[in-house]
């Protein structure tokens, strides 16, 4: 039987293809990628980049640097993690990439269908419209904006006149390739302050905490028991719990190899505890809390509406809930687009960034290419590995080898 999240998945990628297929005369390729240029934007970005000029110029140079220290960064943090994968044999568990209505792996949680397309809405039109207003900014025409399909995967764009780009200075083209991951960082930063100072206080005021978030960690028995991260544990051995500080008191006099109950979401796990790695006469679940400050994914799941907010005010705590969700994913997936983009690969914009330094770098052209592919190919089976690894192991896992 298939779960909610997987008929809604069935149900958005159908519509999608029908959409497609329905629209096909409107979409032109280039390549695998299908476009459907408009103009919705354009008037827009002239404004902005002529009325804040000085301001938005400003905004592109400070995203040079970001640009470059963020793609350094990205570059050390995918090698490592492909690293990470492989001596300790990370397994697939969910989704390698960012799909709306499929489970991401490593999370725990599926991406939701309507809110996450919404999310991605907002993250891709700031992300291209600044890409717009900063090469409006140094007069640069852009020629379109428009939406783009690459397999599962929605996306936007804005279209600069590419021979007045490459005909303006080296800063002036880096600061608008540099201007949407710049803008994914910032949309990061001002979500998140919104989400600490306005939101979060508002749903403290609103609601009551039940329960708390754990993460298991992997091969203790929680995690063994197929508790998921972020889970709620509600109550230990029938008893209510509220902090970590009541589990350990619930778990006081439990011997290694007894049994726990634990309510976990509603349900109820019989879980046989081991001894603890740094007592071995004390039991151990494997579990660990997790905070507002350290995880805001799922806040809202561990609250519930109290007082005049469990009757009359639902409504307004619903309203609020839902708007705290919608921006716990902005914030994710912004800094992830942001991440992305400044990794050399392709058609991201640290990839025209890094093609551009190294048409400075290398008088000749064709040697300049050169390189220039050779870093796309490798970063492109960084990618297939950093999928296929875990997936592998994955595979190994289910058959019984390992």
């Amino acid at each position: 039987m298939l779960e909610a999240w997987q008929w809604q998945a069935i149900l958005f990628y159908g519509a999608l293809i029908i959409l497609i297929y329905v629209n096909r005369s409107k979409l032109q390729f280039q390549g695998i990628i299908g476009v459907y240029r408009t103009k919705v934007g354009l008037k827009l970005m002239d404004s902005w980049g002529k009325r804040y000029r000085e301001f938005v110029r400003l905004y592109g140079l400070v995203g040079v640097g970001v640009g470059f220290v963020g793609m350094a960064v990205v570059i050390y943090q995918v090698l490592f993690s492909l690293y990470f994968m492989v001596k300790e044999k990370w397994v697939l568990d969910g989704s390698p990439v960012v799909l709306p209505g499929l489970p991401l792996a490593g999370l725990g949680v599926v991406f939701p269908l309507f809110t996450g397309l919404i999310a991605l809405f907002i993250i891709i039109a700031i992300h291209e419209f600044s890409h717009g207003v900063v090469a409006r900014s140094h007069n640069i025409k852009v020629k379109s904006s428009g939406l783009a399909i690459l397999g599962p995967f929605p996306g936007a764009f804005v279209e600069p006149d590419e021979k007045q780009l490459k005909k303006a200075s080296d800063v002036v083209q880096y600061s608008v390739y540099a201007a949407g991951p710049w803008a994914n960082f910032v949309l990061t930063g001002v979500v998140v302050l919104l989400m600490m100072f306005v939101l979060s206080p508002s749903l403290d005021v609103m609601s009551e905490q039940k329960g708390l978030m754990i993460q298991p960690y992997v091969g203790y028995p929680a995690h063994d028991a197929n508790i998921s991260s972020m889970s709620i544990v509600e109550a230990v051995n029938g008893v209510e719990v509220y902090t970590f500080e009541d589990i350990a008191q619930e778990m006081q006099g439990v011997l290694p190899g007894d049994a726990v109950t634990l309510q976990v979401d509603g349900a109820v796990y019989e879980v046989e505890t081991t001894a603890n790695p740094n007592n071995s006469s004390k039991a151990f679940l494997g579990i660990a809390p997790i905070t507002k400050m350290q995880n805001q994914f799922g806040v809202f799941l561990n609250n519930q509406p109290f007082g005049m907010w469990a009757g009359a005010g639902l409504p307004v705590y619903m309203v609020v809930s839902w708007l705290y969700k919608l921006f716990l994913w902005v914030a994710f997936l912004s800094a992830v687009v942001g991440i992305i983009n400044l990794l050399p690969f392709f058609i991201t914009d640290g990839a025209r960034m890094l093609q551009l330094a190294f048409q400075k770098i290398y008088a000749d052209e064709e040697k300049a290419k050169r390189y220039f592919a050779r870093v796309n190919v490798f970063f492109l089976w960084t990618i297939l590995l950093s999928i296929l690894i875990p997936l592998y192991f994955k595979i190994v896992e289910v058959v019984g080898v390992l």
